[in-house]
């Protein structure tokens, strides 16, 4: 198979990938902060720049259905380029198989999340998928100098 063959096939496997407008996604570096689910909110904290300039934003999911995190290693799964002039760290997935296989014969989750989004956030060291029916809502965070 060709290489434009494989590569077709990795993007149908994955869904369409499309840009999501996010105060962090045109940032020069972005790493993770932290991860944290308490059961009712996801909240994924995330900062750019140098210790002593710092940004920092919180997405915050009032309502997801599932998140997962993993190393950078899925860069290549997504087919993402660090070094792309056209690099973005938010994405959206269009006809995403992660929402289309658990919804395969299964109304509950459906029923539960109408409208549901696989939403992407790429950092320097993790790619962060979340699905939900709702928009997270997006703050700047006053960086922790202390750490």
């Amino acid at each position: 198979m060709s290489k434009s063959g494989e590569d077709e096939i990795r993007q149908q496997s994955r869904g369409k990938r499309e840009h999501w407008p996010t105060p962090v996604c045109a940032l020069e570096y972005l790493n993770l902060v932290e991860v944290r689910d308490n059961g009712s909110v996801l909240t994924i904290i995330v900062e750019s720049g140098t210790f002593e300039q710092r940004s920092r934003f919180q997405f915050a999911w009032p309502k997801y259905c599932a998140y997962r995190s993993t190393d950078e290693a899925q860069f290549i799964a997504w087919d993402l380029d660090l070094n792309d002039s056209n690099w973005q760290h938010t994405h959206l997935v269009r006809d995403s198989l992660w929402i289309a296989d658990p919804m395969e014969g299964n109304d509950l989750l459906e029923f539960h999340y109408p409208g549901i989004q696989h939403f992407v956030i790429c950092t320097m060291d993790y790619v962060t998928e979340i699905l939900s029916h709702v928009n997270p809502e997006i703050t700047s965070l006053k960086p922790d100098l202390e750490q």
